[in-house]
């Protein structure tokens, strides 16, 4: 069955296409091959978010609040993406 885009997503994908050109983010983006690619999706780049864990562990009264699972990848992504977005990660 083949998947059908939607305008939104397509509009998104020039929009992120465009971003990253700007930002010249290609360098830090792999495919799902694991090399380069110069026009990734929204999908792709939410689907490499997707394991990103919020854990809270409570010590002594407290929770401490970490994230895990956050490779070089995706920080080297989210500052990129700008501090609005990297505030719910750090």
């Amino acid at each position: 069955m083949k998947r059908v885009e939607h305008a939104c997503e397509k509009d998104a994908n020039q929009a992120a296409e465009k971003w990253l050109e700007e930002h010249q983010m290609y360098q830090f983006v792999r495919n799902q091959v694991k090399k380069p690619t110069q026009s990734p999706t929204m999908r792709w780049v939410f689907f490499l978010f997707r394991r990103i864990t919020e854990l809270a562990i409570p010590l002594d009264g407290t929770v401490e609040k970490s994230v895990a699972n956050m490779t070089d990848e995706l920080w080297d992504i989210l500052s990129l993406i700008g501090k609005e977005c990297e505030k719910y990660y750090v």
